[in-house]
């Protein structure tokens, strides 16, 4: 039966939902080296080493580009914004109101969301949108208050 000799130190054998994997080290940015040496059992074992380059993670900023501020709307609202991505591509937008749940934009890089103001009391309402890159999401950004004047 092969085995494994790993010449790196504070290696971590673990099993994920796409199979097993290691962990070496802490994941900190920097250059690391990894030696790897496979063995058959037999006498038989190949070495290969490559260097590993860690970058420091950046996570996707969302923005709005509309509603203005205090802007009124009474039906749908059109909200739109734009993201800027992180270390890895934007896979989704979210919008909610007066912090409810979350709901999915249509876009990406730039992206738009309807409101139906109808729902909502006559009154002033806030926004906020985050991105999600598949790791993260971006920190919330709010949008001050909209108002909803309608007759309900």
């Amino acid at each position: 039966m092969g085995g494994y000799v790993f010449l790196y130190n504070r290696v971590t054998k673990k099993t994920g939902d796409d199979g097993q994997y290691w962990q070496c080290g802490d994941g900190a940015p920097g250059k690391y080296t990894v030696r790897l040496n496979v063995s058959d059992g037999r006498g038989g074992s190949a070495l290969q080493e490559f260097t590993l380059i860690v970058k420091d993670r950046v996570r996707p900023k969302v923005e709005f580009t509309s509603p203005k501020e205090g802007q009124k709307a009474g039906g749908t609202l059109a909200v739109s914004g734009k993201t800027m991505k992180g270390t890895l591509g934007i896979e989704t937008v979210q919008v909610r109101t007066d912090g409810g749940g979350w709901a999915d934009a249509s876009g990406n890089s730039t992206w738009t969301f309807t409101l139906d103001t109808t729902r909502f009391k006559n009154g002033k309402h806030t926004l906020e949108a985050r991105a999600f890159d598949g790791m993260d999401y971006s920190g919330v950004e709010p949008k001050p208050s909209v108002g909803s004047g309608h007759d309900k």
